[in-house]
């Protein structure tokens, strides 16, 4: 969507290490009570992305990236004081805009509650 009005940036409170990896996928299988990443929890399965998200991505009238969190702190190392996982607006400058923060998407219990706050906070974008 080269032409989109808006860009989201999603970061998972998640790292990229085998090590983080391994200890999500050991949380979701035997104590997701303890899973610490709610926007990954919401929008994956064990092993993939779940396709009513994706779907709803798909139809969203903006550009999307993702970010495991070490990495984008690498990238927005002036982001450190935000809690993850968030979703940020990106300006066609780079500049980043909280636009979802982590206490919300703890808050939603379902993959159709954090659509509707994803869309939500899209519409004020257009």
């Amino acid at each position: 969507m080269p032409n989109s009005p808006c860009n989201l940036v999603f970061v998972y409170n998640a790292d990229a290490s085998l090590n983080s990896l391994l200890q999500e996928a050991a949380h979701k299988l035997f104590a997701p009570e303890s899973y610490e990443c709610s926007l990954c929890e919401l929008t994956y399965s064990l092993i993939r992305k779940k396709k009513g998200w994706v779907e709803f991505l798909d139809n969203l009238p903006c550009q999307h990236e993702f970010h495991l969190r070490n990495l984008f702190l690498r990238q927005y190392p002036q982001q450190t004081h935000d809690s993850f996982p968030c979703i940020y607006s990106k300006s066609a400058s780079g500049d980043l805009t909280l636009l979802v923060e982590a206490e919300a998407i703890d808050q939603a219990r379902s993959l159709e509650q954090l659509q509707t706050l994803v869309a939500e906070a899209v519409v004020d974008l257009l």
